[in-house]
């Protein structure tokens, strides 16, 4: 059992890279690949890549430092373990085995029925990892990003990193001197504060998203 940046999540889940203990990985037979790209592999399960929890950028020395550089995510995503986890889920989509199966074929995601069930939008930039583009998308536009092994979720705590870096955050708000907790970009836009367009001179200040608007919330397709 190895971990990452983060041991459990807000609910209280363990988040773990799991395999059988094996000192020697040929004896007494060769180690398999995890139980995570195993349930990649059969398709049982969809990857939900959160940064920096996974390779490379759980190995940077830093948080700072794991943040990639702007246009530089498709070149990332295609090499280590990140390809091989990108790569099992477009074969089994091509094949259509497990939550692809034509007969009975996955409706929605796990972390939309979770927003569903609590009325909630999403919290979690996405960058799209099928492009070397510098664009971070604000939460609620991740279905702009069709295929769950093409997004790179960033938590709203890690967002002015990336703008610092220089990464252009498209359909964010900045507000000043204030931050917001998770599922209240609602309630931001009845709060009186200066509000304005994010640029890179206000990085290292807060962000947060505006309410959902017609392009989410017409999405008839999940």
């Amino acid at each position: 059992m190895s971990f990452s940046y983060e041991v459990f999540d807000r609910f209280g889940r363990l988040l773990a890279f799991l395999n059988r203990n094996q000192p020697n990985p040929n004896v007494p037979s060769p180690r398999p690949p995890s139980y995570n790209d195993r349930q990649l592999q059969s398709c049982r399960a969809l990857p939900f890549f959160i940064w920096p929890n996974i390779s490379p950028f759980r190995d940077a020395e830093t948080v700072a430092d794991a943040v990639p550089r702007p246009a530089t995510a498709n070149t990332i995503a295609e090499s280590g373990d990140f390809q091989r986890a990108r790569d099992a889920v477009k074969s089994a989509r091509a094949t259509g085995i497990g939550v692809f199966a034509a007969a009975d074929p996955l409706r929605f995601e796990a972390f939309e029925i979770r927003y569903l069930g609590r009325r909630e939008v999403p919290s979690r930039a996405v960058i799209d990892l099928s492009r070397n583009e510098d664009v971070m998308l604000r939460p609620q536009s991740y279905f702009r990003i069709p295929h769950p092994e093409d997004r790179l979720w960033v938590p709203a705590v890690f967002v002015p990193l990336f703008a610092a870096r220089g990464w252009r955050l498209e359909g964010f708000v900045y507000v000043r001197h204030r931050v917001l907790p998770e599922g209240t970009s609602a309630r931001a836009s009845r709060v009186s504060l200066h509000t304005r367009r994010c640029s890179r001179r206000n990085a290292s200040a807060c962000w947060t998203t505006p309410p959902l608007t017609s392009e989410a919330s017409s999405r008839s397709n999940p």
